[in-house]
């Protein structure tokens, strides 16, 4: 069995932090999976839609599984569940159900994509940011106005799409 590296035991040990013990977006227990461009811990559900968006938008990783790099690990340490969902969810209405623990993959993607892809709930602030030059930061949101929020029985209808999340060069 080979040893893991001190930064992904403490990986490890961030993940159960209070703030992080709980998927971002469904509210499941003990996450095992990352996106290291947010800085949540997810469930292995939310993973898999995640996954999906691209790695631009989100960069999955397993907790455990997989290899991390050092500056990995500290973006997980400077932003967390906690201050990522201050930013992502700073203006959630209800406009789309969140999803439970236990919801369909259609209601995960859903509410996935408005949090992420469509930037539906995001905070009118920057997003949340490692502090290290050397970590790649995320950029500020867009000038561009909110797009219009829909009822939850359209969410499928075609929206206006902010452009995703980017990360400015690091100095590494």
């Amino acid at each position: 069995m080979s040893q893991r590296a001190p930064h992904e035991r403490f990986l490890e040990d961030l993940s159960c932090k209070a703030e992080n013990a709980f998927c971002a977006d469904c509210g499941g227990r003990d996450p095992k999976w990352a996106s290291v461009t947010l800085g949540i811990f997810i469930c292995y559900d939310c993973a898999g839609i995640h996954r999906s968006l691209g790695t631009h938008i989100s960069f999955v990783r397993s907790v455990t599984l997989d290899k991390w790099k050092p500056h990995q690990v500290e973006q997980m340490k400077s932003i967390g569940n906690k201050r990522a969902n201050e930013f992502w969810e700073g203006n959630y209405r209800q406009q789309v159900q969140k999803p439970h623990p236990h919801a369909t993959p259609q209601q995960r993607d859903v509410f996935i994509r408005a949090k992420y892809e469509r930037r539906m709930f995001a905070a009118d602030q920057d997003p949340p940011a490692a502090p290290s030059p050397a970590v790649p930061a995320v950029a500020a949101p867009s000038a561009s106005p909110k797009p219009q929020v829909p009822t939850a029985s359209v969410t499928m209808q075609k929206q206006v799409v902010k452009p995703p999340v980017t990360f400015k060069a690091g100095n590494s």
